[in-house]
């Protein structure tokens, strides 16, 4: 019996279970998820932009290359044998490439924007690069079938063959000059081809991505707009400094130090 009081009593002192609740972490707000795309289009746009810039150069000087020493290749022939078509690819990936750099821009431009606002500008900029991406992927694959076709011609009108002489046959051939000629250049404009398809394929997949985030923004703003607290201030955050060696892209530029470089233009003028 002492023993059951002792025990009884000793369950009686301990403490409460805690409340688990006013742990959870807090949702975000419209504004403060806004943040978070914004920092989003900064870094990926970044890493999305060097890829793409260094597929385009080696594209477009092989293809430079190759129209400059090509003897036989005339405006005709570089519609039917696909070239054409591989340097509007490569147009509209340089077009990517200016686009994807100005997501970086509507990243800064954003940080005064309502999030009401802000989610229809990246719509926008989102579904234009999309687009942009899309004509330049469908282009180049375009050119691919017509360059692997030509060069399947070039091979068949390489060898001719000629049956004689006996049961066993005679086979005898005879590779023809100029423009029907095998050569290595024709391979390279294919690996060409190949850097403005990928280079399309990293423009898309960056703008799909930052989509699927543009969505969760435009989530917490319909849901603040049913609950009449759309577009209120944001709660500041705890500052904190990323583990691992620091990237070496350009960092995301805080809203203090933005307005700090507006008024010194400001004092300037």
């Amino acid at each position: 019996m002492a023993l059951g009081k002792i025990f009884r009593r000793s369950d009686s002192l301990k403490e409460p279970p805690a409340d688990r609740s006013s742990a959870a972490p807090k949702e975000r707000t419209a504004v403060q998820q806004l943040q978070v795309v914004r920092r989003a289009l900064w870094n990926v746009a970044w890493w999305s932009w060097w890829p793409q810039l260094a597929l385009t150069v080696v594209s477009a000087s092989i293809l430079i290359f190759a129209n400059t020493i090509s003897e036989y290749l005339t405006l005709t022939q570089a519609i039917l044998n696909g070239t054409a078509l591989a340097g509007v690819a490569v147009f509209f990936s340089i077009l990517s490439l200016i686009w994807t750099y100005g997501y970086t821009r509507l990243s800064l431009d954003l940080r005064r924007t309502a999030p009401s606002k802000a989610v229809v500008s990246i719509k926008h900029w989102l579904r234009s690069g999309v687009w942009i991406n899309l004509i330049g992927l469908l282009l180049s694959m375009v050119s691919a079938e017509q360059i692997v076709g030509v060069l399947f011609s070039k091979i068949l009108r390489m060898s001719q063959l000629v049956f004689g002489g006996g049961p066993g046959g005679v086979v005898r051939f005879s590779a023809p000059t100029g423009g029907l000629t095998l050569q290595p250049l024709d391979i390279l404009v294919v690996q060409a081809n190949t850097n403005t398809s990928v280079a399309h394929l990293v423009g898309l997949l960056t703008s799909l991505w930052l989509a699927t985030r543009n969505e969760r923004l435009q989530q917490k703003v319909a849901l603040e707009q049913a609950m009449g607290t759309a577009d209120r201030p944001a709660e500041p955050e705890e500052e904190f400094e990323p583990d691992g060696p620091r990237s070496p892209l350009p960092e995301f530029p805080d809203d203090e130090s933005l307005e700090d470089v507006g008024d010194d233009k400001g004092g300037k003028k």
